[in-house]
């Protein structure tokens, strides 16, 4: 599970998962919805009254969640590189 903070803009507690992970020979069974249940009700069972899922940038799961009716793109997050 990502990590779980009161959002200071919101007042309330959002959990963030940074990354999900499904081997590609288990892609497609239904295990990668069947995890974001899991970490969603957990996310739940918390406190938390929302979750914000990172996905990369023109990836597969930015795809699945912009397809899907129950998640709402929410915010851009951009990075530099200072190595």
């Amino acid at each position: 599970m990502g990590v779980m903070p009161v959002m200071p803009h919101y007042s309330k507690r959002v959990a963030t998962v940074e990354s999900i992970f499904v081997t590609e020979s288990a892609r497609k069974s239904g295990i990668g919805k069947e995890l974001m249940s899991v970490i969603e009700a957990y996310a739940k069972e918390k406190g938390c009254v929302a979750i914000l899922y990172s996905a990369p940038a023109g990836g597969k799961f930015e795809r699945v969640l912009d397809a899907s009716k129950r998640y709402r793109r929410s915010n851009s997050v951009f990075v530099r590189n200072l190595g």
